[in-house]
């Protein structure tokens, strides 16, 4: 392989910001390097390919896409590319787990899907104490598909405990209460349904900087956007504390103060809804 070359092209893709481009070529360098390493040839690897390969953001970003547009075949090409050039990504990033499951859920495969599910799901609550109700969703269908509708019932009815909202999940576990799975509904589209995008949530990382946080907070408002909250890491700049206050007294709130590195849930996150109106 003419890694000068694949390199060139790759910073070419980056440049027009050709993103489909850019993770063909990533997995083509994981593929090839994970063949030199297994070959005892890993001092072979140039800096081009780590280079190439620090982008890993461009190519979960594309599995995602290809995800969403059902193209689970795909999808798990890259996902294994990955895991070939760096056999520890799914140890350090256990949300890539989730990402292998639905492209082994797109492609039939229920019955690995449903344990990649599971060891998700277990990574995820060790990480972070919460639930994934999407994850359970798919491992649950998977179950159905499978013909374990007792199974399927169970983790169907835990989700609506999590999410009472969640009308796919109340179809499927009819139909299974039912015993069947025909007509199940495969894909989930409930979740990302707002009736109005000004109150789409905004999650603002902060701390310490007061200038370029008010001009963010300023253009978004200036936007129209009502659903801003900021996660605070422990700030003590006197000017940004006064101006949180500001805005608890002026804007009703939507600031959530965290200390230090502490682990926030996606639950606790999604439950303080609060507005900046």
């Amino acid at each position: 392989m003419d890694f000068q070359k694949i390199y060139a092209e790759f910073k070419t893709a980056d440049a027009k910001h050709d993103l489909e481009k850019m993770s063909e070529i990533i997995a083509q360098i994981n593929e090839h390097c994970a063949t030199l390493a297994q070959a005892g040839k890993a001092n072979e690897i140039p800096n081009e390919a780590y280079i190439i390969k620090s982008y890993i953001n461009i190519l979960v970003f594309e599995i995602m896409r290809l995800l969403n547009a059902g193209k689970g075949d795909k999808a798990m090409v890259y996902l294994l590319s990955m895991n070939k050039f760096s056999n520890q990504s799914f140890n350090q990033f256990f949300y890539l787990r989730y990402l292998l499951g639905k492209a082994l859920y797109q492609t039939g495969d229920y019955e690995t899907a449903e344990k990649i599910f599971c060891r998700y799901e277990e990574a995820r609550a060790e990480e972070f104490g919460d639930f994934d109700e999407l994850s359970m969703f798919y491992r649950a269908n998977c179950c159905a598909l499978l013909g374990y509708f007792d199974v399927a019932a169970r983790l169907y009815e835990f989700i609506l405990k999590i999410k009472a909202d969640f009308p796919e999940t109340k179809k499927n576990l009819k139909l299974v209460q039912s015993g069947t799975n025909k007509n199940l509904v495969r894909e989930v589209k409930s979740l990302w349904k707002f009736t109005n995008w000004r109150y789409v949530p905004i999650f603002i990382n902060s701390r310490d900087r007061l200038g370029v946080l008010k001009k963010l907070i300023d253009w978004l408002l200036d936007a129209g956007y009502r659903n801003l909250i900021i996660l605070d890491n422990n700030s003590t700049y006197p000017p940004l504390l006064e101006y949180y206050n500001k805005l608890e007294r002026i804007r009703g709130g939507g600031i959530l103060k965290l200390l230090g590195w502490e682990k926030i849930s996606a639950t606790k996150l999604y439950g303080i809804r609060r507005f900046l109106s």
